[in-house]
């Protein structure tokens, strides 16, 4: 049934990266930004967070410091990040936890924490767009910039303070040991952009084997990380700011929150949970600004794509919330025939499942969303299992670039394998708008399958805006099929869309 009655969903919050004062909630209330949140790396609040504990603070100035055994104090700071982190940090046993409070411009690479905040987390409950209630760590180890005024405002809001790590490769790796960890208020600037190194950005986890637990990312500025990486093959899967490659460790509640990513190449997250059914997740990515680095084929090559998110094998629970993503036309060209080699926005791999992309502004990504069944090589065969739960819902999708001849589709739901668990799940797509101002192949195309089995989940799509020209014979603005498979899908809702400008094409059953 198709219907043309329409209402894209209200915007839940506002969009995109915040500068703020204080991103805290030291008090563990849910609330950010209190008057109590924001006494941590003053240089004179010993207990910021109030538990009646001291917490073990050390002061880092990166023009003004000095490494020693004795260093720390805010008079007598160290002066390295990595030096407080791993000499001076001492770990939960004593029952505090190590913070370390930074000022100035530190050049440091691959900064690997050697202790682990306090065991124990505190619950927010779920509010707009979020889609779980979400464990933050309660007294985690923290890398923080120094609010050396003492004002409660902190760098990279308060112009009064500075606080900027820089470096050539990866500015942070945490291992299974590195369990609660708070990560804020800072700038990280060039990681990436002036190496050959294929592991290069800001923040990765693993590979050590063990759990990660309860890492939270807010109120960051990261800016040029991977910017204009040229490879002879293109892009490379560990050239990205946040690299989930984490191999045997399992990183669970991750949580990256207001965060402003400017002229960045390459990924956004990339990564993968190795399929021996031990879960990996959630990830929680909100409240985000990614602007990438517009570049063509002279400057870039294939490095122009520059794609948001690739995540597969065993992670549950993946949400992307309330963000901004512009792909700057330039970044694709200039690729002008398929399939996509430029930005695409998320790729939902083989086995992840529990997708939450809600209310995002993704501007000029060719694809918005990839669900893709079976990959060979990647989570298949007996550890195969459906790619499932993927909500993608009152999003705007925008497209102003000039249409390629081929792979021009919005939402491309495609692959499957002859194995149980090879193909797609229960797919749902509502109150989306989604506009090509130059036209397009397609919105929605369903062509995925199976070899030897019927397919159980259900497509959805309900209260969506589709505008745009057809730019392809034969073509529609939602397709069904297109692949050979003995089972394809059959379970679909379509209801209550809205179809503009499609000259009378709006549903196609391809051959």
């Amino acid at each position: 049934m198709l219907c043309f009655a329409a209402s894209l969903g209200a915007e839940s919050t506002p969009r995109g990266y915040q500068s703020r004062a204080c991103g805290f909630d030291l008090d563990r209330d849910g609330i950010r930004g209190e008057s109590e949140d924001c006494r941590v790396c003053n240089g004179t609040t010993s207990d910021p967070d109030g538990d009646g504990v001291d917490e073990d603070l050390i002061y880092v100035d990166c023009q003004k410091g000095r490494d020693d055994a004795a260093c720390g104090t805010p008079d007598a700071p160290c002066q390295t990040i990595g030096h407080a982190w791993t000499q001076r940090a001492d770990g939960p046993a004593d029952g505090a936890e190590d913070i370390v409070c930074f000022r100035g411009v530190c050049r440091e690479d691959d900064l690997r924490p050697s202790v682990a905040g306090l065991a124990g987390d505190y619950t927010v409950a779920k509010t707009g767009s979020q889609a779980r209630d979400w464990r933050y760590p309660d007294n985690p180890t923290m890398l923080v910039g120094w609010d050396h005024d003492a004002d409660g405002s902190y760098p990279p809001h308060d112009p009064d303070d500075l606080a900027v790590l820089t470096g050539v490769t990866r500015a942070i790796r945490l291992n299974a040991h590195n369990d609660h960890v708070e990560i804020a208020h800072f700038t990280a600037r060039d990681f990436g952009s002036a190496t050959d190194v294929i592991d290069s950005g800001f923040l990765r986890l693993g590979p050590s084997e063990g759990v990660l637990e309860h890492v939270y990312v807010h109120d960051l500025e990261l800016i040029d990380i991977n910017r204009a990486r040229v490879t002879e093959l293109g892009t490379s899967s560990s050239i990205s700011v946040f690299n989930i490659f984490s191999a045997r460790t399992r990183p669970k509640w991750i949580a990256v929150e207001n965060v402003l990513v400017d002229n960045n190449g390459d990924w956004f997250v990339r990564g993968e949970a190795i399929a021996d059914a031990i879960e990996t997740g959630p990830y929680r990515f909100q409240h985000i600004t990614r602007r990438l680095r517009g570049c063509n084929a002279d400057d870039c090559g294939k490095s122009a794509a520059a794609t948001s998110f690739r995540i597969w094998g065993y992670v549950t629970g993946i949400e992307i919330l309330d963000s901004i993503w512009d792909a700057q036309v330039a970044a694709w060209q200039p690729w002008a025939e398929g399939p996509p080699m430029g930005a695409r926005f998320v790729s939902a791999g083989p086995c992840s499942r529990d997708w939450t992309i809600r209310n995002n502004h993704v501007l000029d990504h060719k694809v918005a969303l990839d669900v893709y069944g079976h990959s060979p090589g990647y989570c298949e065969d007996e550890h195969a299992r459906e790619v499932t739960d993927v909500v993608f819902d009152a999003n705007e999708v925008i497209n102003h670039h000039e249409p390629w001849r081929y792979g021009d589709v919005m939402v491309n739901l495609f692959r499957g394998g002859d194995s149980p668990g090879e193909t797609i799940g229960d797919v749902i797509l509502t109150d989306n708008l989604f506009v090509s101002t130059v036209g397009w192949e397609g919105g929605v195309w369903i062509r995925h399958g199976h070899q030897s089995q019927p397919l159980t989940g259900t497509i959805t799509l309900i209260g969506n805006i589709f505008r745009g020209a057809i730019n392809r014979s034969g073509h529609g603005v939602i397709m069904l099929g297109g692949e050979d498979y003995p089972y394809r899908p059959r379970n679909l809702v379509i209801e209550n869309n809205r179809f503009e400008e499609a000259e009378g094409r709006e549903f196609v059953e391809m051959p």
